[in-house]
């Protein structure tokens, strides 16, 4: 018996319920990490999918513009070119989407940049202005030209439309 009153075997048994104890907590722990990592590289594999994606749209985009545009000049102010007009100008607003999505999934370090809050309203209303036209929805834009620019960092700031 030791000094405290328990026997060899109850110490022993005492000890190994602890190292028992540390082993489990140190295999779920192993287990959150491979998790972790595990969806980490499905982000990765997401990240670089969707910046795929995004490059070849924006390539495809861009000769529609460029279409549209020499379709325009060659109609010159015959009925359909405003029409052509309209299809640059709903294109643009594709590529200025597909801008956005790349922002979003670059991996860039968290640093503030000087930002317009006008033009951030104005880039937000860009991206829900079909849907609200689709809706019936007019938004008149009033904005101050006296709002100081303010630090942001644009990937967090583009999340929130």
């Amino acid at each position: 018996m030791h000094a405290s009153g328990t026997s060899c075997a109850e110490a022993r048994a005492q000890e190994l319920a602890c190292v028992y104890a540390a082993m489990r907590e140190a295999m779920a722990t192993q287990q959150q990490l491979q998790d972790t990592r595990k969806q980490h590289a499905k982000l990765a594999a997401m990240r670089s999918l969707v910046a795929s994606m995004a490059h070849e749209l924006n390539n495809l985009l861009a000769a529609v513009v460029i279409q549209a545009d020499l379709l325009h000049e060659q109609l010159g102010s015959r009925p359909l070119s405003e029409q052509t007009q309209v299809l640059t100008r709903t294109t643009e607003r594709c590529i200025h989407l597909v801008r956005t999505l790349l922002r979003l999934v670059r991996l860039t370090p968290h640093q503030r940049t000087t930002v317009a809050l006008n033009t951030v309203v104005q880039e937000a209303l860009l991206l829900v202005d079909y849907a609200l036209q689709a809706d019936g929805i007019t938004v008149h834009q009033h904005l101050a030209d006296t709002i100081p620019p303010c630090g942001l960092i644009p990937t967090r700031y583009s999340r929130w439309y």
